[in-house]
């Protein structure tokens, strides 16, 4: 999540335990005491932090309410350059670990533009997205999850594609 440039805001890719686009066919779940990737992209309101928007933009998407200091990180940087309801998206992205989430995805605070995205959102275990035939972000999510998933990130954040 950055200052980046954006007509509104753009779609939002998932994480490892984290809410991810899902087929509307595969149920929603609640995720249960596991760690979460957190990828609020949307953007930095006005007199915002990185964590401050993250924990907003968790609000919004799904109904999750934490405050900044649960937010480990920022682990992961990247930028993103992709179309969203026909408009180009130039973005940068940051990605926060956020542990032992139990919590049922409430979509209900999706904004109009969000809507239009049709990108509902469930929890993914990483044996889930090891196996998956979904994209997720970064694209080699599932080989950079042991790392997060080994304990508190502590470095600084690293560059993904």
């Amino acid at each position: 999540m950055g200052p980046a440039d954006r007509p509104g805001r753009g779609p939002r890719p998932g994480g490892a335990g984290a809410p991810a686009r899902r087929p509307p066919h595969r149920p929603r779940r609640a995720a249960r005491g596991r760690p979460v990737l957190v990828h609020a992209r949307r953007g930095v309101e006005d007199g915002e932090s990185l964590h401050q928007a993250a924990v907003r933009e968790l609000e919004e998407e799904i109904g999750l309410l934490v405050g900044p200091a649960d937010l480990e990180g920022p682990v992961w940087l990247r930028r993103h350059v992709g179309a969203f309801a026909g408009i180009d998206i130039d973005s940068r992205e940051t990605f926060f670990v956020l542990r032992d989430v139990v919590h049922e995805v409430d979509p209900r605070g999706r904004t109009e533009l969000e809507l239009l995205g049709e990108e509902p959102h469930r929890w993914w275990s990483a044996a889930e997205i090891a196996t998956s035939e979904e994209a997720f972000a970064p694209g080699d999510l599932a080989d950079r999850l042991p790392e997060l998933l080994a304990g508190p990130w502590t470095g600084p954040p690293r560059i993904v594609a």
